[in-house]
């Protein structure tokens, strides 16, 4: 299914991101006619791509840290930038097509991510931001190559909204393209004037609509706007003179600055549009005539504006296994309820799986290709949304607060113990999850009183030193309580106390925990008398996405010694 695309209007050039039935990413590069063009393997990791100015070529970011480039009808991708200190992605070309400003940071994580720009011609690179307490993300290079706008979200002050920030590379200079602390403001592709001397934020207000909102650098003045309660983002037209409003069900084209709305297209036939990171999945045909979008059924649409709109590639997604779905909600142990959902195949397996999501800030993914894989094996999944988790309000994602390790383990243990009583108590219950869902399912397995027969724990995050977008809203602020909060829920100190068999799986070049890391938790592990396989993959990083089938194929063959 596509998950992300990039079009190059004047050579009509097309790039996707696919994913496979196993989780892993490849790009497909074809005409918009439907010509093969070329491909991008799925053993390169490849993330979020852009074709350059010309159309000749793609550059890319790989989950390995590593830029590429890729032009098509060349063997492969070739490597431009590969740093053993630091981990890059988000990666956009200058208008000259001459450099790709990226953000990377430290493959220890001891510091944030900063912005960076990198030269083609001599593989230099220069490093635009530099602010210990800031971490700054996916940036968008102005059309004259002076500036970059980016994302900054603030290491020690989780309270201050997220901002637009902007560097201007040959200075340094660096400063809020809005001086506004009124909610979290954010850009995307398409979010400067062709004269770079505008800028088109989006503004998200808690509580209050939203405002597209477009700013003038020079002295922060507001040359055009509009509110919406269902507002997600806003885009200029390549020739800056129309603004594409994105609604949650309708699409709004504006002239730019007068304000008239031109035309507009409702979503009800279609589906509402996908975003990423670096804002919403939208592309431009030359002379801006046609808006290409990528919906979140994975169908690519094209709208000819002031025409019909009409779906240019149908995903036909894979047979899906067979399963009865359920969803209720249970209580935690301070009472918050907690949203589970069940997946049960046509004939059970006898143990079942409780499946930790990833995050924090992650969802239940229906369509997640590791429970498929194992619901077609007749295992039967139970998903809990833990506070933190996305889907079901915004007071239950910062439910978290304060809470990391702690509260949305008493959220998994009270689905578990939930499940166990439904099902009479004696079918087995395994703990699995990824990321920091593996964060989580340490830390519960740990736990004096609980449910589990045994553990899966996949690519893992190994405690909160590795993610430190989230110090500070992790933990408590009382300084007593936090010392305690760091041991109490730190895989690293916990892991002597787990009882159940365990099997972890790990990838040598994971800059979320290191080798190292999981070692010391199995080595605990089995000084304490418990039992615990390692499987560590040398050739792989978060994700292991090169060794998903073999993933796959380990845990069913773990769970057939509870049967």
């Amino acid at each position: 299914m596509p998950l992300y695309f990039d079009l190059h209007a004047g050579r009509e050039r097309l790039a996707l991101l696919r994913r496979d039935p196993h989780g892993g990413q490849w790009i497909e590069v074809r005409t918009l006619q439907g010509q093969a063009l070329g491909a991008v393997a799925a053993r390169f990791l490849p993330l979020g791509f852009h074709w350059s100015p010309d159309g000749s070529t793609l550059a890319f970011g790989s989950n390995d840290g590593r830029l590429y480039l890729y032009r098509p009808g060349e063997a492969g991708p070739q490597v431009v930038f590969a740093d053993p200190a630091l981990l890059a992605g988000f990666c956009e070309w200058s208008a000259d097509g001459r450099r790709l400003i990226f953000s990377a940071f430290g493959r220890a994580q001891v510091a944030p991510p900063n912005i960076y720009c990198l030269e083609l011609d001599s593989r230099q690179v220069s490093q635009w931001t530099n602010d210990p307490g800031a971490i700054d993300r996916f940036p968008h290079g102005s059309p004259s190559g002076q500036w970059a706008a980016f994302q900054r979200q603030f290491v020690d002050e989780p309270g201050v909204p997220r901002r637009v920030y902007l560097t201007e590379g040959s200075s340094g200079r660096c400063f809020p393209a809005l001086d506004s602390a009124e909610g979290d403001t954010d850009t995307g592709r398409f979010c400067w004037s062709p004269d770079s001397a505008a800028l088109l934020i989006t503004l998200s207000r808690q509580g209050r609509a939203a405002e597209a909102r477009v700013v003038r650098l020079q002295d922060q003045a507001a040359l055009w706007s509009y509110t919406s309660d269902t507002l997600r983002g806003a885009v200029f037209s390549p020739q800056g003179e129309r603004i594409l409003c994105i609604e949650t069900g309708e699409l709004r084209w504006f002239a730019y600055p007068q304000g008239t709305l031109l035309e507009r297209l409702p979503l009800a036939d279609y589906a509402p549009l996908r975003f990423d990171y670096t804002g919403a999945q939208v592309g431009f045909a030359a002379g801006a005539n046609s808006l290409y979008f990528l919906g979140t059924n994975f169908n690519l649409y094209r709208w000819k504006i002031g025409g019909a709109c009409e779906c240019l590639l149908e995903e036909n997604p894979p047979a899906r296994p067979a399963y009865r779905h359920e969803t209720y909600s249970v209580p935690a142990r301070d009472g918050r309820p907690v949203p589970v959902e069940r997946f049960i195949p046509p004939a059970p397996r006898r143990p079942a799986i409780l499946y930790i999501h990833g995050g924090p800030g992650g969802a239940i993914d229906p369509e997640d290709p590791f429970m498929l894989g194992l619901l077609a094996q007749g295992v039967e999944f139970v998903c809990t949304a833990y506070r933190g988790s996305s889907g079901y309000g915004q007071e239950h994602a910062e439910a978290n607060r304060g809470e990391y390790g702690r509260a949305d383990v008493w959220d998994i243990l009270a689905a578990g113990f939930d499940w166990k009583k439904r099902t009479g108590g004696e079918r087995p219950l395994v703990l699995a999850g990824y990321s920091y869902g593996g964060f989580l399912s340490l830390l519960a397995l740990a736990q004096e009183q609980q449910p589990w027969a045994g553990g899966v724990v996949m690519w893992t995050v190994s405690g909160m030193h590795r993610m430190p977008l989230h110090a500070q809203r992790a933990f408590p602020t009382d300084a007593a309580l936090l010392a305690q909060a760091k041991i109490e829920r730190s895989p690293l100190a916990q892991a002597g106390r787990i009882r159940v068999p365990l099997l972890i799986f790990h990838g040598a070049l994971d800059a979320s925990a290191t080798t190292e890391e999981v070692r010391a938790m199995q080595a605990s592990i089995l000084s304490q008398g418990g039992a615990c396989e390692l499987v560590i993959y040398d050739d792989d990083t978060h994700g292991l996405v090169r060794h998903r089938a073999e993933i796959q194929e380990a845990a069913l063959g773990f769970l057939e010694r509870f049967e």
